[in-house]
This record gives structure tokens, C-alpha cells and sequence, in this order.
């Protein structure tokens, strides 16, 4: 418990120094943002009509904040490294959950890896899962026709304590995104084929889908909503219903940062009964 309580102060004030020093950076192009900056940035001026739409598309679609919804859109920065903080509660568990982890994703045109650390698997006990995967946007928004993007991801986690076993998920996600109104509305369906050994009777396919909207209030200020529905790992629990709420701030084209809350909807013994937690992205070209 002693660990524990030291945990979450600790989180604070890293997620706090990350997003200072976010904000100070910030400030240095604060001077130029009224004058168009990031268009100019970006050399828009050299860009086809065509190329300038999708550049546009990619910056209204893209999502950097504390939620499981996947945009399917590669990156105009070229390069996003963050950092994410955040905890869960659990029905039956006494202590909360903590995930500290960097993320990265690198864009070209159409393309992307990404890699993050991965969801509480099994009891919990292991804080060291990650994932990798490869994000490809073959559909770009043009009239009615939404964003259509695939994400093949790789998974794996290294047991608990009691075990070293290594064990690995293999995810395939299709992602849709159309703009609608003042935002874009998001749908993610995948399904996971999973191989952990530590798991009391498992579920070797784990369907699951996540419907989600951003809502931009300003050009640099969003709130995002999103509803998730998955099978649970073990055969013994029903499925996960959550609901995630999200805001994402960028005071910058190059910076932004995204506190988020997760609410578990159905008490079950995998599905969180709340969560929290923060991140902050930088961006930047290569």
C-alpha cells in the first residue's frame, strides 16, 4: 500500500513537469500563431490542391489525448513522441493500476508505426506490455466517402511475477473517420487473437468495437467521447463496456496534451470501475 500511495504523487508532478515544459515551448510560438503560423510552417504554399486537403484532413482527424479510440490517420509532424500517464481501479482488487509509458508514432504519406504500451493484462501484476503496429490510411475523406485505414498491431506482455513467460496478442483493427458537423465521428472494429498461457480458461479470439466522436470547440481546443465494447480475456467474465471521456489541447501545432477519464459501465472483474490519466505529445519533421 506504502508503494502505492507514493505512486500517484509521483505520477502528478511528472505529468505535470512533461506538460510545463510542453507549455513553455508552446509560448515561444505563441508570437506568430495570430499571423497563420502553421500553415506557413508547413510550406502549404508549395502543396497541390489535392495534397493541401488531405494535409488538412490529417490535422482535423489525428487524436492526441488519454483514450483507446484510434484515429487511423497518419501524422503531417512526420514524428509524435509522448508520454502517458494514468491509473485504474479494478472490482476486485485493493490497489489501483498505473501505466507510465513513452509513445511514438512515425508517419510517411499513408503510413505509420506505432508503438505504446499496451492495456492491464491478466491479474495486473505486469506494468512492462507493450505493442508495435503498422497503420496504413488507404481511403482519404473526400465528400462522402470517410477515412478508411487498417492497423495490424503486435502485442506482447512478459506474465507476472510468478511466471516469465513471454506471450503475444496479435490485433487486426479496421477504423473509419468522417467529419460531421463541428468534429469527426470515429468506428474501430477489430479482433485480437491472444496467447496468454496465465490466463484461467481464455478466450483465444477477443472481437471488440469502439464508436467515438471529437468534438473541435475551437482550432485548438477538443472534446472527445467514445463508448468500447470487447469480449473479456476469460471465458468466465462477460464482455467489457466502457465509456471514455477526453479533452485534447494544443496550444501549437508542435504540442498537445489530453487529460481523459475511462468509467467501467457493467461492474465486471476486467472492466475498470474508473480510470484517469494524462498525455502529452510533441511533434516534429524529420
Amino acid at each position: 500500500m506504502k508503494s502505492g500511495k507514493l505512486t500517484m504523487p509521483m505520477l502528478v508532478c511528472l505529468a505535470a513537469v512533461v506538460c510545463l515544459a510542453g507549455s513553455v515551448w508552446a509560448a515561444e510560438g505563441a508570437a506568430c500563431k495570430g499571423a497563420g503560423c502553421c500553415k506557413s510552417c508547413e510550406h502549404k504554399g508549395n502543396l497541390t490542391k489535392e495534397e493541401a486537403e488531405k494535409y488538412a484532413q490529417t490535422e482535423r482527424q489525428t487524436i492526441y489525448s488519454y483514450t483507446s479510440l484510434v484515429d487511423g490517420t497518419p501524422d503531417n509532424r512526420l514524428i509524435a513522441i509522448g508520454a502517458r500517464f494514468g491509473y485504474e481501479t479494478f472490482r476486485n482488487d485493493q490497489q489501483p493500476h498505473f501505466s507510465v509509458g513513452p509513445e511514438l508514432k512515425v508517419s510517411y504519406k499513408d503510413f505509420a508505426i506505432r508503438t505504446h504500451a499496451t492495456e492491464r493484462i491478466g491479474d495486473g501484476s505486469s506494468y512492462n506490455d507493450a505493442a508495435i503496429g503498422w497503420q496504413q490510411r488507404w481511403v482519404t475523406e473526400s465528400g462522402n466517402m470517410p477515412t478508411l485505414s487498417t492497423l495490424l498491431e503486435v502485442g506482447y506482455s512478459r506474465g507476472t511475477h510468478h511466471t516469465k513467460d513471454i506471450n503475444v496478442d496479435i490485433k487486426i483493427m479496421g477504423i473509419a473517420a468522417k467529419n460531421i458537423w463541428r468534429g469527426t465521428a470515429y468506428a474501430n472494429v477489430w479482433g485480437t487473437v491472444a496467447n496468454e498461457s496465465y490466463i484461467h480458461n481464455e478466450r483465444r479470439f477477443q472481437p471488440g468495437m469502439m464508436l467515438g466522436y471529437k468534438w473541435r470547440t475551437c482550432e485548438q481546443f477538443s472534446l472527445i467521447g467514445a463508448y468500447g465494447l470487447k469480449a473479456a480475456r476469460s471465458k468466465d467474465t462477460h464482455v467489457i463496456n466502457t465509456l471514455e471521456l477526453a479533452a485534447e489541447y494544443r496550444p501549437t501545432s508542435y504540442f498537445s496534451v489530453g487529460p481523459g477519464i475511462v468509467i467501467g459501465l457493467d461492474g465486471g472483474e476486467e472492466t475498470p470501475t474508473f480510470g484517469a490519466g494524462i498525455t502529452s505529445t510533441f511533434r516534429f519533421g524529420f
